[in-house]
């Protein structure tokens, strides 16, 4: 696991929104 990619993924206000969303699709992604 690259830790150096993960630090840069979180560190970045986008992806981690993106993260977010994906922990919980059904609450940000209705059928």
């Amino acid at each position: 696991m690259d830790i150096d990619a993960i630090h840069k993924a979180l560190a970045n206000p986008v992806r981690r929104q993106i993260l977010a969303w994906l922990k919980e699709p059904d609450q940000y992604f209705a059928d």
